[in-house]
């Protein structure tokens, strides 16, 4: 994708506790029950193995960073602004 010219990678970020709070409002079955749990979850994700995602690695290669630290409808609004540019 990088060979594009055009190809700008965006990450969408949040804060931990925020995205902790949105993990217990979904309620799934199996997500962790303490911010403590969800941290050594995403502590395992970002391991250089093969089922890890390393999400922190490929939000450090993103040309831009849009932090999801508010409503949906404020994320809508920072991302249509940043696809304008």
């Amino acid at each position: 994708m990088r060979k594009n010219s055009d190809f700008v990678l965006v990450a969408i970020d949040a804060p931990i506790e925020i995205r902790f709070e949105r993990l217990l409002k979904r309620g799934r079955l199996g997500d962790a029950r303490t911010l403590e749990d969800f941290k050594r979850q995403e502590e395992k994700e970002n391991l250089k193995i093969d089922t890890g995602q390393q999400l922190d690695k490929c939000i450090s290669m993103a040309d831009k960073v849009v932090i999801n630290d508010s409503t949906l409808e404020q994320l809508h609004q920072k991302i249509n602004k940043l696809t304008r540019l």
